[in-house]
């Protein structure tokens, strides 16, 4: 792939990335504004996830792969939460935790590839220039 294709790729790749993590960070956001209406409390550990995909989400302007890092790891929290919290035990440990996680881990790994296309070859890793001829 030539390097104006890996570029056009990996910008496709981080706005695609960034649209999962928007979509995803509204769509916890109205369930925690309906929660509020229905079951009102003060802080509820929802609020954090929503948190820390907000932080993916800016840091995906600055550092992809600090981004990317955040958002897998969010992903692994979310589900396990999700899972581990619901009445129904380890079954639900293990169908929720792909279902919710889901959409960070693919933005995560998204900007983590995106990332890794769009890095620029240091000096001393490309091609020795020729010498000219004495």
């Amino acid at each position: 792939m030539s390097a104006p294709d890996k570029n056009h790729f990996a910008k496709w790749m981080k706005w695609t990335a960034r649209a999962i993590v928007l979509g995803a960070i509204a769509f916890l956001l109205l369930a925690w504004l309906l929660q509020m209406v229905w079951r009102p409390k003060i802080w509820g550990s929802d609020i954090l996830y929503l948190v820390i995909a907000l932080i993916g989400c800016i840091a995906s302007w600055c550092r992809q792969w600090l981004a990317g890092v955040i958002l897998v790891v969010a992903s692994f929290a979310f589900g396990s939460y999700l899972g581990l919290s619901s009445p129904w035990g380890t079954a639900a440990l293990i169908a929720c935790s792909p279902e919710f996680g889901l959409p960070f881990f693919v933005a995560g790994v998204l900007f983590i590839l995106s990332w890794w296309l769009s890095r620029k070859v240091s000096p001393s890793t490309s091609s020795p220039s020729p010498t000219p001829p004495p």
